[in-house]
Formats: structure tokens, sequence, C-alpha cells
């Protein structure tokens, strides 16, 4: 479970960057949600919260500090998924 804590610290620091537009929070805190869901079983909330982020992760208008941030929580997310 510590891995998916450190992925939601990873999230709120994204989420705290004032360089995170409102499209960019309303995904991170999708992909939060879904990684706190206790009734669902740990691959399909990880699976969630990659699904939410990737959505954004492409769009052209980010800013890159703030898409190598969206690219380590996704990397974190992975290693998760294949451990």
């Amino acid at each position: 479970m510590e891995e998916l804590e450190n992925v939601i610290l990873l999230i709120d620091d994204a989420l705290n960057d004032s360089f995170a537009s409102k499209n960019i929070k309303s995904c991170l805190e999708e992909a939060k949600k879904n990684l706190l869901k206790k009734d669902e079983d740990k691959s399909l909330r990880v699976s969630a919260a990659v699904y939410a982020i990737e959505k954004t992760v492409e769009d052209p208008n980010i800013a890159s500090h703030m898409r190598i941030k969206l690219l380590n929580i996704l990397s974190s997310l992975e290693s998760i998924k294949q451990g």
C-alpha cells in the first residue's frame, strides 16, 4: 500500500503546482479518487488512474515541467501494475 501512498503524494504535489490547469487538476483529482477507492481491486484502481492521466498528458498546451510530473506519476503507476 505504501506504493500507492507515494503516488498519491506525487499527485498532491502536481495538484498544488500553480501551472496545473483546470483540466490537469480534474484528471489528477479523478486519478486520486480512483486510487483511494478501497472497495475495488488494486489493479483496477491503478488502471483507472492511468487512464485518467493519459487523457491529459498528450495535451500540447501543458507546461513541460507539468508534463514531466504527469509522466513520473504514470511511470510510478505502471511500475505498481507490473509489480
